[in-house]
């Protein structure tokens, strides 16, 4: 049987989504996984439903598995994402194919730009781009059109950048998983309108947050889940993250993956004189540092992220039809899989330390909505089955 990968934030789960698992199962695909963020989000933020919610509403429209990708990989930069996800389909050891949404829709052309990035003058041509205050991925388009101009077009539109990550990825991993690019359709990734029933995750967000309408723009049964779940927002724990960021010594945010050029200064001047978080972020924000790099940076200050890479594969949910394809996946997978503490146990110290790490996230993840529940959320969680 032929097995499609999702790697998605679900954030929320919404037409667009579905419009894609409809689409892959014309196309052949008979078993669909998505690999999926947890709790937390790759732009540095509370996902705005807990991930068994946002799980429980992929099952319920045509995914057949959800497994979670690695906190260090979620709040990591486009390339770190990238290979965290992508590695966790490469274990699963039963994927064919990973499909993801592509404003062009152009396959041939995202892999000319994967192939310019692994080219050596691609180093040159980026050092000589650094001495501007623009961002990395305005100096990646900027490095690439002196090279080549329709392929340099294609880091302008975040699903396509995001794509030439994936196949990068693919091929450093040396996988068979084949790249897959679908048509974006009707609305862009920012838009900020409606049209057909289709919108951007992030205007469908606002209308949550503003208790707007927005029913016809996800499927019904996801709306009627997410009616009864509590929104998340990091606000709500801001004055806990302040709190955090005042504790933290120069040394302390100069461990923080990813810092260059003196940015730990910046941080730590700015976290002893902000008295909220949106002050802290506009004392850190220059051209170079984009907002989700800052806020990013502020979750990994914040939250215990496991140092180690995740032993064990964590399965968050799966369909009636999924259950022969975790079967499968038992017995294919290069790691272990893992559906609760308990298990997580019986792999050892390292995948216990591992699951209470990721619990602790969850407990924090918990102070972001409007009624914190008590801790242990992640223990007492089941796995989603549908």
């Amino acid at each position: 049987m032929r097995t499609a990968g999702i790697i998605a934030e679900y954030n929320p789960f919404h037409n667009g989504h579905r419009y894609q698992i409809e689409m892959l199962r014309r196309q052949g695909f008979e078993q669909i996984v998505a690999v999926m963020s947890g709790n937390f989000v790759q732009r540095g933020e509370p996902a705005i439903f807990d991930k068994w919610t946002r799980t429980r509403a992929a099952l319920l429209n045509g995914v057949d598995l959800v497994v979670e990708i690695p906190i260090q990989a979620v709040l990591s930069s486009a390339q770190g994402f990238a290979t965290g996800a992508v590695t966790v389909l490469e274990q699963l050891g039963v994927v064919d194919a990973l499909c993801f949404g592509s404003e062009s829709g152009d396959l041939s052309l995202l892999q000319r730009a994967a192939a310019l990035l692994r080219q050596p003058q691609m180093q040159h041509a980026l050092q000589s781009c650094l001495k501007t205050s623009a961002t990395y991925a305005a100096l990646l388009q900027q490095a690439v059109r002196s090279i080549d101009s329709n392929a340099a077009e294609v880091f302008s539109s975040p699903n396509d950048t995001l794509g030439v990550e994936y196949i990068n990825a693919l091929y450093r991993l040396r996988s068979n998983i084949q790249p897959y690019a679908l048509l974006r359709q009707r609305v862009g990734h920012h838009d900020s309108t409606r049209q057909d029933g289709f919108a951007a995750a992030a205007f469908i967000r606002s209308l949550i947050y503003a208790q707007g309408s927005y029913a016809a723009l996800v499927p019904a049964s996801a709306a009627r889940l997410y009616e009864t779940a509590l929104p998340a927002r990091l606000e709500h724990a801001c004055n806990a993250v302040v709190w955090r960021l005042r504790q933290m010594r120069r040394a302390d945010f100069a461990r923080l993956p990813g810092l260059s050029e003196g940015l730990q200064n910046r941080l730590y001047a700015a976290a002893r004189q902000a008295g909220t978080l949106e002050e802290f972020y506009a004392l850190c924000k220059t051209k170079r540092y984009t907002m989700a790099r800052l806020k990013r940076l502020t979750l990994r200050a914040v939250l215990p992220v496991p140092d180690l890479l995740s032993p064990y594969i964590r399965v968050l949910g799966f369909s009636s039809r999924g259950e022969r394809l975790l079967k499968s996946v038992k017995k294919n997978a290069g790691l272990p899989v893992v559906t609760s503490y308990r298990g997580a146990v019986h792999r050892g110290p390292a995948a216990r330390a591992y699951y209470e790490q990721t619990a602790a996230c969850t407990d924090f993840y918990t102070l972001c909505t409007a009624t914190p529940c008590p801790c242990g959320l992640e223990m007492r969680q089941s796995v989603v089955k549908i």
